[in-house]
């Protein structure tokens, strides 16, 4: 299973037991991250990645006690790693790799471990604790066989009401965890997103990338600030936007040139000696920033591609043009993004704290070159009326089913026209598709290529 960086399982059960099992494998590069919780009110047994290395603590109703791997090693290192955790009568072994073994006596009460908070996997849901670290982050990266007294709890990722809740895991071990520096990356649903560790501005900051999409309006960058502060990039009108400020003032500056028509195009974002400067391609603005304008100061992650729950709520207020204040969340990025740097610094998908929907590689870019002569829509169809200069005529639909957060192809095979407009002398490029009415879910866009306009 994946977990992206927000993801946990929750058992909300109620563990009494005179003994504790535990095995789970997992697979990662990030050196922080929640592996396994067993949360009670006096009782717990907590498994961390601390740079890197494994760390087990414990506390079974008198004080708590640290257990590390006698042989000390780098687990971050994109391998699978296995790791068996067992206590029985006062005594506790770890076991790493099926060979790596450490034991240890525990000071514990004569009844049984009570963990009333239920089993966390991959992070701690909503609770609140004093005896786990706030800043531990929620694991990263890929596990799987995580069987626990001796329930294996990794075996269906379905959410059950009242006792199991699985929140943003996924099936299978993703690709973007070994990702290289130099891989592209793909933002393909209207919840796509990355977290980056902050964009330092102090005085100068520089942001670059290449970007190729068809999206007229989405959010790209976002970095928050102090005091209300904050930096945006944004596609409004298939043009860049940047904006920085507070939210009750903050200076825009617009390209003039369209980056929304499927070639890649390389960006860049600039503070320096206040100005602020953007540049598509080879075709730059500048603006300069008001004087009484205070230094920048992040805070918090930088967002790429789109914003998490929280912050799209935050983020209305500022009045961007992809997060209206009317809708229920902001509009993300659905497209490829690659050579990013932030104040010349190489960023990959390899780097982000959280990722959700999400891939490497370019896939937009692969149909296109699969499909260099189909009109693409990214949704179902609801109804069309296709017309002629000359008449009009009736269309049989085969059904086109596509995912939720994915994107269909309508191509021939959903079309059969009740008509032999050829024996009329009508030529393709006379037929007229029109929306007549738009899709209850999903949405529909037509992409046309270059060579066809």
């Amino acid at each position: 299973a994946f977990f992206g960086g927000e993801s946990y399982v929750e058992l909300n059960i109620i563990e009494v037991s005179s003994e504790l099992s535990l095995q789970l494998k997992f697979q990662t590069s990030k050196p922080q991250g929640l592996l396994f919780l067993a949360a009670g009110k006096n009782d717990y047994c907590i498994i961390e990645l601390q740079s890197g290395n494994l760390r087990v603590r414990v506390n079974l109703g008198t004080s708590e006690q640290v257990l590390l791997p006698e042989h000390r090693c780098q687990m971050n290192d994109l391998f699978w790693h296995l790791v068996e955790l067992n206590y029985v009568q006062d005594y506790i072994s770890l076991i790493i790799d099926s060979h790596h073994k450490t034991t240890g006596q525990v000071a514990s009460r004569m009844n049984n471990l009570n963990f009333q908070h239920g089993i966390y996997i991959g992070g701690r849901g909503s609770l609140n604790i004093p005896y786990l670290d706030e800043d531990l982050p929620n694991f990263c990266g890929c596990m799987k066989d995580v069987v626990f007294n001796p329930r294996e709890i990794l075996m269906s990722l379905t959410s059950d009401p009242g006792f199991k809740k699985v929140y943003e895991v996924s099936l299978g071990c993703k690709d973007e965890i070994s990702a290289g520096e130099d891989e592209t990356i793909s933002f393909f649903s209207s919840r796509s997103y990355v977290t980056l560790p902050e964009w330092k501005v102090q005085g100068e900051g520089r942001l670059e990338f290449a970007l190729q999409t068809g999206a007229r309006q989405a959010l790209l960058l976002f970095q928050s600030g102090r005091e209300e502060d904050f930096v945006a990039l944004e596609i409004d009108q298939g043009l860049l936007t940047a904006h920085v400020g507070r939210s009750e003032s903050h200076t825009q500056l617009s390209s003039f040139s369209l980056v929304s028509d499927h070639k890649w195009h390389v960006i860049q974002l600039k503070f320096t000696g206040g100005y602020l400067n953007l540049m598509v391609d080879e075709q730059g603005v500048r603006t300069s920033l008001p004087l009484q304008s205070e230094l920048f100061i992040p805070e918090g992650p930088l967002f790429v591609g789109g914003l998490n729950k929280r912050v799209w709520e935050e983020v209305k207020r500022l009045e961007l043009a992809s997060v209206p204040g009317n809708s229920a969340r902001g509009i993300s990025f659905k497209g490829c993004l690659r050579g990013l740097k932030v104040n010349s610094e190489k960023r990959a998908l390899r780097d982000a704290l959280v990722s959700r929907d999400v891939s490497a590689g370019c896939k937009t870019e692969s149909i296109h070159k699969a499909n260099p002569s189909i009109q693409k829509f990214s949704f179902p169809l609801s109804s069309l009326k296709l017309s002629s200069l000359f008449l009009t005529m009736r269309v049989v639909w085969n059904n086109l089913e596509v995912q939720e957060g994915r994107r269909g192809l309508l191509e021939q095979k959903h079309i059969k026209m009740n008509g032999k407009f050829k024996d009329l002398g009508i030529h393709h490029s006379q037929i007229l598709f029109k929306i007549e009415k738009m899709p209850i879910h999903g949405f529909l866009q037509l992409y046309v290529l270059p060579a066809q306009e």
